[in-house]
């Protein structure tokens, strides 16, 4: 069982995120602890991923879908850099290098729910790299859920919302 919680809101983007039962920290959280937890080594990197949710989905363009690399049900974050053609000055040459995986279900284009990733080891398909495949495998049934909750009447979009039908502010899947 998880919670979706609130994560952030921008003005083209509300962000949410999980937290499983029993857990410190959110799913998103703990993807920040760990990469920070690596020194300046993938710094530049989070910063750049940071600056793309929070100014350019979150604020700018919305959840558009050249900002995401779709892996499955799931998609993950920075975006493929052949896909991504960027708006106004966006610096994107960051991208072709990156390992960063930051997995995410985009709900529509102004909600996104936020999980969890790594650093990519493999030059390989995300589900079979040794360090991001638990993530990845973990967000795609994390998308199943939350799918279902919608379909089921249990979770509900609103405009920038992602609320619980009956009306409260947390939501257990």
């Amino acid at each position: 069982m998880f919670v979706v919680e609130f994560n952030g809101v921008g003005e083209k983007v509300t962000f949410y995120t999980l937290q499983k039962e029993g857990a410190e920290l959110s799913e998103t959280d703990d993807f920040y602890k760990r990469i920070l937890s690596h020194g300046h080594t993938y710094r530049n990197d989070l910063n750049m991923l940071t600056r793309i949710l929070s100014e350019s989905i979150g604020n700018n363009f919305g959840a558009h879908e050249k900002y995401f690399r779709f892996e499955g049900k799931a998609s993950a974050l920075p975006p493929n850099p052949k896909q991504v053609r960027p708006f106004r000055n966006e610096d994107t040459s960051w991208i072709t290098s990156s390992r960063l995986r930051l997995y995410a279900y985009k709900v529509s284009d102004s909600v996104v729910v936020l999980f969890n990733g790594g650093i990519k080891l493999t030059d390989g398909a995300a589900q079979n790299d040794p360090n991001v495949s638990m993530y990845f495998h973990e967000a795609q049934q994390y998308v199943k859920k939350i799918k279902d909750a919608i379909d089921a009447g249990i979770l509900c979009v609103s405009f920038k919302s992602l609320v619980d039908c009956s009306g409260e502010t947390e939501v257990y899947i």
